[in-house]
């Protein structure tokens, strides 16, 4: 293992090989302008941006270079995970295989920058590099900012085989060794902090490594590659040719640019009992608790609807699982997902349930990582719902519902919806020249368009492929009244609910 201090000489060298986007510089100058500009217009990236790899997000660059290139095997996506494999590398030349953001895209704008990912490494290491986190490239190539895991191996040479965690800023940096096995399932964080003026590194939810006083300052972006090249301070740049395959598999990645926690959403209608919105991917070892929740049953009957995405790894890992479970966790669940089944797609399921007048909990438990995003319980009253519906393949045509009040009645409509971005979507076109190739929701409530404040502004460049949920009080009047929902683009709507409740 190398010591720290040539280690950190070593990432002053000038031209990075696992930089793949770097070789774009040379043939496509608009993209060097783009690159070292401000980004423009682009107050749309979420706080949230996940990708679970259920399906492909136009906001990466997938790179197969060198001899990588012509193998089509190299990458895999779309089944709930993510495998890049790099085989018998052309030792002639830089091979890589990964993806990556458009570079420079979060400044300090964000002051709080993080991203989780969970990855498993397949095999022992093989000569070149591999790894993941953010980082920032100048002009000059230079690489003065970054914060990231990262291992290489050469092939003779001890000194320039380690295993590091570091943050580098300018002419500053502080590194560790990164001694977790990286051949096992392990979900890494990254928090760049500009505000506590720090970054944080956490390995399954534990903190391993802090660098205070010392932060990336300038303008990042994430990347996960795996290449066959060698970084020394003495020799620049080696290339290594070898037979065999070097692979990472990772079930999701998830880039913040604001702290996440769980939402208690306040509705204001006596008979929603327990509404939230965790919208989380959640982790643990075998069968896990995420949560336990209270609520008061003030009549015997309720309905309970949760919304989960669920994938399967063909044989990475076991399927994920969540099960909700009544009154502790005997007996059989209410309420469950599975991966094996969901494959990867988002499912919103609605129970109704008899039980005693009184307090009650919900268990909510998981396997793997399966991602919660909301959980309500309702008063179900005397009635059936007006509207109880779920699609389980993409809606493309206009939806429409009537009914007939005999007098003054309160309602309450929920809607859960997933809406793609544009696939041209990449941060470095300009928003507006999106909309016409995203996906789009218009909910209509007697003609009129339904906003409440923005919650009901389901749009795909917004959403990026992810779930949301909003709920509409209203209090309609006797006669004829309908809702409409206008479809632009292969959505898919979860669960639509219309109750009167009163």
């Amino acid at each position: 293992m190398t010591d720290i201090t040539s280690f950190a000489n070593r990432l002053r060298i000038k031209t990075f090989g696992s930089v793949f986007i770097l070789r774009a510089l040379f043939v496509i100058p608009v993209i060097l302008f783009n690159l070292v500009r401000s980004v423009p217009g682009q107050d749309l990236i979420p706080e949230i941006k996940r990708d679970d790899f259920n399906q492909v997000h136009g906001w990466w660059s997938y790179h197969r270079d060198g001899s990588a290139a012509d193998d089509l095997r190299a990458i895999t996506n779309g089944d709930g995970y993510l495998l890049l494999k790099l085989r018998n590398p052309d030792g002639k030349r830089e091979c890589n295989v990964g993806i990556s953001e458009f570079q420079n895209i979060y400044g300090k704008k964000y002051a709080y920058l993080a991203v989780e990912a969970r990855i498993k490494i397949l095999n022992a290491m093989k000569p070149g590099s591999r790894g993941w986190g953010f980082w920032k490239s100048s002009k000059q190539f230079a690489l003065n900012s970054l914060a990231w895991f990262m291992e290489q191996q050469a092939p003779t040479d001890p000194s320039l085989f380690w295993q590091l965690v570091g943050t580098l800023d300018g002419n500053r940096r502080s590194v560790k060794p990164w001694k977790p096995d990286p051949q096992k399932w392990h979900v890494y964080r990254i928090e760049r902090d500009l505000q506590k003026n720090t970054t944080r590194y956490l390995i399954d939810d534990k903190l391993y490594f802090e660098t205070p006083g010392l932060v990336p300052r300038d303008r990042l972006s994430f990347h996960l590659w795996v290449d066959n090249q060698i970084y020394s301070k003495r020799s620049g740049i080696m290339r290594s040719g070898w037979k065999g395959e070097s692979a990472v598999v990772a079930d999701y990645v998830q880039i913040e640019t604001k702290r996440q926690g769980a939402r208690q959403v306040k509705i204001s209608n006596p008979k929603v009992l327990f509404y939230r919105q965790w919208n989380k991917i959640f982790h643990g070892k075998g069968e896990y608790l995420i949560d336990k929740v209270k609520f008061k049953v003030p009549r015997k009957k309720v309905y309970i609807l949760a919304t989960v995405r669920a994938e399967s790894y063909d044989g990475f890992d076991e399927p994920d699982q969540l099960k909700i479970y009544l009154d502790g966790e005997s007996g059989s669940p209410v309420l469950s997902f599975d991966g094996s089944r969901l494959k990867g797609k988002t499912k919103s399921v609605f129970i109704e349930k008899t039980m005693e007048i009184g307090e009650h909990s919900l268990v909510i438990k998981g396997r793997t990582t399966p991602l919660l995003y909301d959980v309500l319980v309702i008063d179900a009253g005397d009635g059936k719902p007006l509207i109880n519906e779920s699609f389980d393949k993409p809606v493309n045509n206009e939806l429409r519902w009537k009914w007939t009040n005999v007098k003054t009645k309160k309602i309450l409509f929920y809607l859960a919806a997933s809406l793609k971005e544009s696939p041209r979507f990449n941060q470095i076109i300009p928003v507006d020249s999106l909309e016409d190739s995203d996906d789009d929701l218009v909910i209509r409530f007697d003609g009129k368009a339904i906003n409440e404040n923005g919650r009901f502004d389901f749009c795909g460049n917004k959403i990026f492929g992810e779930n949301r949920s909003a709920f509409l009080n209203k209090t309609v009047e006797p006669g004829e009244h309908q809702i409409t929902i206008r479809v632009k683009g292969t959505p898919r709507i979860h669960r639509v609910l219309l109750l009167q409740t009163d």
